[in-house]
């Protein structure tokens, strides 16, 4: 059995092998009476978002009930991967205003004013979208597209 701090450290060298540096994604350990957690915070957003988390992820510990599935309490490690919200203000703030695109969604601004994005399949524009994320605000849709997985 690892501890949360064990588990950063492999986590960090598993993003160091896949050539991911520690200023380009931040990764914290914390533990407290009843489990740990870690938090994965990507700063550059180029970063391979969906590898980071994949990664992450091999580090969660979640005790289940066998009969229930319910999370049972103590002893559990909770992963969280997010981006750094300064890092998003600034990539959201770079967009095109006229027809902004992030990892292949258009961004728009409905009638109620939420952001929402949606992605055509080639040459299909406007007909039907493939694809379609929401989040709070303009970071929160540039976060969903960034990390969407097929």
């Amino acid at each position: 059995m690892t501890t949360a701090a064990e588990a950063a450290k492999a986590l960090r060298t598993a993003l160091k092998a896949h050539g991911i540096k520690s200023t380009q994604v931040s990764v914290r350990s914390d533990s407290y009476s009843m489990g740990s957690s870690i938090t994965v915070v990507v700063k550059d957003l180029s970063v391979d978002f969906r590898l980071v988390k994949k990664l992450a992820e091999e580090h969660s510990k979640i005790r289940r009930c066998e009969v229930s599935g319910d999370i049972l309490g103590g002893g559990n490690r909770y992963v969280d991967v997010g981006f750094d919200e300064t890092a998003l203000r600034a990539y959201a703030a770079n967009l095109d205003p006229g027809r902004p695109v992030v990892n292949g969604f258009v961004i728009e601004r409905g009638d109620n004013g939420d952001y929402f994005g949606c992605r055509w399949p080639a040459g299909d524009f406007p007909k039907a979208a493939t694809d379609t994320v929401r989040g709070y605000g303009l970071t929160g849709v540039v976060a969903a597209a960034l990390s969407f997985s097929e």
